[in-house]
């Protein structure tokens, strides 16, 4: 029988976050609360532990919306500035704990962590705080248990740059930050029930390191998954005229959302929501 787990969306925008700074913009100023967005960020929660997905600026204020008490794992998909740079606060974590954190990236990503990051690894003396972390490489084709599920690293390409994405408990694919999946990566996509795919805009027009909407939408129809979400989304995308324009079954992912996998099927709902 298949591990029943959640996923909540901690963050589904791109790298700016929505609102955008200095932006006047409609979506940057609605009043709903879909189209208020953090960096890309989920939670899996399964009844063994939580699992981190990247480490964003707002990770503090994340985990604290999501009523997170403990983090056994954390996952990276790459080094940018969007995806490693809230990884400080897992120091909280640490101190609360009394335990280090096991962080899992492809060695390319493990290399800038140590960079950005030299401080965790290194004597720097009394006082202060760092958070106790270990490092773990993760390579492409790579499974490993966590938590009680198992969670494959897969690659694929955003602009010319290796990005991971994970397959969780064989049904769940998470897949941000992408412009391109080779073809053996969508290979090992197939008959997954939910995928998650990142789009930075609505429009057709091409961008040089992330699917537009259309580009998305294309690979979820190839795939066929029970159901396909979108995160990395822009300021372009105002939650409600485009999802509602969406084909049956695809829909736009938001902060706090939250997709729970049992036995029974896929739900969807809030934190707010009875039975989640």
């Amino acid at each position: 029988m298949a591990i029943p787990f959640t996923v909540t969306f901690l963050g589904t925008g791109t790298s700016t976050g929505t609102p955008m700074i200095a932006c006047g913009c409609a979506v940057c100023h609605s009043d709903d609360s879909r189209n208020r967005r953090t960096r890309p960020s989920i939670l899996v929660t399964t009844p063994s532990g939580r699992i981190l997905i990247d480490c964003t600026p707002e990770m503090r204020l994340q985990l604290l919306a999501a009523r997170t008490p403990s983090i056994d794992a954390v996952l990276l998909t790459h080094a940018h500035a969007d995806h490693i740079h809230g990884l400080d606060d897992l120091r909280q974590l640490t101190f609360a704990s009394g335990l280090p954190v096991n962080v899992y990236a492809s060695p390319r990503t493990l290399k800038r962590v140590m960079h950005v990051y030299d401080y965790c690894f290194k004597d720097t003396g009394p006082g202060g705080g760092k958070p106790q972390v270990h490092l773990y490489e993760l390579d492409y084709g790579q499974t490993i248990e966590l938590a009680g599920i198992p969670i494959k690293a897969t690659r694929h390409l955003h602009g010319t740059l290796d990005v991971t994405s994970y397959v969780i408990g064989n049904r769940f694919v998470y897949c941000t930050d992408v412009s391109l999946i080779p073809e053996e990566t969508m290979a090992e996509f197939q008959g997954k029930d939910v995928i998650v795919v990142g789009a930075v805009r609505p429009d057709s027009k091409p961008h040089a390191s992330h699917f537009v909407l259309p580009e998305a939408l294309d690979v979820l129809n190839r795939l066929a998954p029970r159901l396909g979400l979108i995160t990395h989304m822009s300021h372009s995308f105002e939650h409600g005229t485009v999802e509602a324009q969406l084909p049956k079954n695809r829909r736009l992912a938001y902060d706090g959302m939250i997709v729970t996998m049992s036995e029974h099927g896929i739900s969807l709902g809030s934190p707010d929501d009875s039975g989640v």
